[in-house]
């Protein structure tokens, strides 16, 4: 008994010189990346507002729709994805005009991507990830030759720096049960999280669009976990 004590002293003395370090759990490497899809104009000022928190995001946009309409709704103009584009924002690639891959041969498919991207440079972007329209997953050899990641919308936390990226879409019917969920294994496994929203709207549809009240939310709920909010290029590049 009288041991015990003696040794339980010294352990006080080092500790309290500084001399014994207490175990402690390495914290693991974890990200989020904040991502838009097709380049609607509502988007504009949704991805300016992430720089009230010091952050930046993804835009992935059918180039051949610049400055015209999708599914009735209007799309950036290439002036205001060049400001984007000043600002830090990245801007990823989503076919020439939302082209659906299944629909089309891989030669067609192919044309859309590579044109898609010709387009983007020739206004001084040049696109390094790309985005699936529909969520059509198909051809990725295609995509690989044009682009170092792939993102699609099946939802997952991912490893860090992967080119095969799996997003998260966020929608008005089920926005904060998801992310909720999603954002509680992320901070207790580690890891990528790619968050991906559609047009914002203050009627939302309701299985694509997100309202601005949302998506102010979900803007707090990620600023409240405080995971390091970084581009896909950043993550994936350094």
């Amino acid at each position: 008994m009288k041991l015990i004590f003696v040794l339980a002293g010294i352990a006080l003395v080092l500790f309290g010189a500084g001399l014994l370090l207490m175990p402690h759990t390495e914290k693991k490497e974890t990200y989020i990346s904040i991502t838009f899809d097709d380049g609607y104009v509502s988007q504009y000022g949704a991805m300016k507002q992430l720089e009230n928190y010091g952050w930046r995001g993804v835009v992935y946009f059918p180039s051949g729709l610049a400055g015209g309409y999708f599914e009735g709704l209007p799309i950036m103009s290439w002036e205001q994805l060049g400001d984007l584009q000043a600002r830090g924002h990245e801007i990823g690639a989503h076919t020439l005009t939302h082209a659906k891959a299944s629909t089309l041969s891989r030669e067609k498919f192919e044309f859309e991507v590579k044109e898609g991207k010709l387009l983007l440079m020739k206004h001084q972007i040049n696109a390094d990830s790309f985005a699936y329209p529909y969520n059509d997953v198909k051809y990725p050899d295609v995509i690989k030759k044009y682009f170092s990641s792939q993102r699609n919308v099946n939802g997952g936390i991912n490893a860090i720096g992967t080119d095969e990226i799996y997003g998260l879409a966020l929608v008005h019917n089920n926005y904060k049960e998801l992310l909720t969920d999603y954002l509680s294994d992320l901070k207790s496994e580690g890891g990528w999280l790619v968050l991906v929203i559609h047009n914002i709207d203050p009627s939302p549809r309701a299985d694509i669009d997100v309202s601005p009240e949302d998506y102010a939310w979900i803007l707090e709920q990620v600023k409240e976990s405080g995971v390091p909010v970084k581009t896909v290029s950043e993550i994936r590049h350094g």
